[in-house]
């Protein structure tokens, strides 16, 4: 039933590489499908979409470690974990649009 339920949602977030986008589309097949109250839906999906975004601090951190890498700039393990830092801290700004975040990667890096 999770399969199934999560398909439309998946098949949104993957076209439009937006979990904001696919947030109708959980929340009709968490109501419909797995029968979950709609007051549970309507404040923990919402709550998850827009706090739980840690896949852009982890890309950010490997997207720095690369350049750094390229240009041949050692990063001392300080540097690495205040890196890790900003990103997560960061995380929490980027606009809910498709490719938001290249509106606060380029300060950061």
């Amino acid at each position: 039933d999770l399969a199934r339920a999560a398909l439309p949602a998946q098949i949104v977030a993957v076209t439009t590489r937006s979990s904001m986008a696919a947030l109708p589309a959980v929340q009709l097949a968490a109501e419909r499908t797995l029968a979950l109250p709609p007051t549970v839906t309507r404040f923990a999906l919402p709550l998850a979409v827009s706090t739980f975004r840690l896949n852009q601090a982890v890309s950010w951190v490997v997207m720095a470690l690369f350049a750094a890498r390229l240009y041949g700039v050692e990063l001392a393990p300080a540097q690495v974990a205040t890196l890790a830092v900003t990103s997560v801290l960061m995380s929490f700004s980027v606009p809910g649009i498709p490719s938001g975040s290249l509106f606060v990667v380029a300060p950061f890096f």
